[in-house]
């Protein structure tokens, strides 16, 4: 019965619903839902929100998302990943030693990073990242939203903070404003 239902909501929703099954293993259900990604809310300074929106800046540019929790990385990537519009490159890892590895091989424009990832969270990441004198432009962000959070996030080296849940466009709007500061 509950399948019935399941499939009877991902048709009214205009999705798909896909069975795999395997004899003695188990069987997985796959439910793939279209959706558009919101734009709304309003930034705190709206001014300063005109002079830095200004996305075609993000076209040709490689992020770099580094978070330990999959589905969040996911949407985080979806985010900035603007449909027949931009060349935007990412790639995603989980914990903070994968972006010291990654960033040997790789040119980033701007990285996006959760605080609290594992093995190595994103305060040591940064403080390994700066030592050698990367000014790449870093996103932290994170479920804390103590209100001293943001000042600390500064001071060991984040170039911004953006506390979750947060809204698209304030998201584009970080990114776009710490690019701008990076390029001039």
């Amino acid at each position: 019965m509950g399948l019935s239902i399941t499939k009877g909501l991902v048709h009214l929703l205009k999705g798909e619903i896909q069975v795999t099954s395997k004899p003695k293993t188990g069987t997985c259900f796959t439910i793939t839902l279209p959706t558009e990604i919101a734009y709304y809310g309003e930034t705190k300074n709206e001014s300063e929100k005109e002079e830095f929106f200004d996305i075609s800046i993000l076209n040709g540019k490689k992020f770099l998302i580094a978070g330990d929790d999959p589905l969040s990385a996911k949407l985080l990537e979806d985010m900035v990943q603007i449909p027949d519009i931009m060349d935007i490159e990412t790639s995603i890892v989980k914990n903070g030693w994968e972006v010291i590895e990654i960033l040997k091989e790789n040119h980033f424009d701007l990285i996006l990073m959760d605080l609290s990832m594992t093995e190595l969270d994103g305060i040591e990441t940064i403080k390994r990242i700066r030592e050698p004198g990367n000014s790449i432009p870093i996103i932290a962000q994170t479920a804390y939203v103590m209100g001293n959070e943001k000042d600390k996030c500064l001071e060991f080296g984040f170039s911004e903070y953006i506390s979750k849940p947060y809204l698209y466009e304030d998201m584009i709007f970080l990114i776009v404003k710490m690019l701008k500061k990076h390029i001039s």
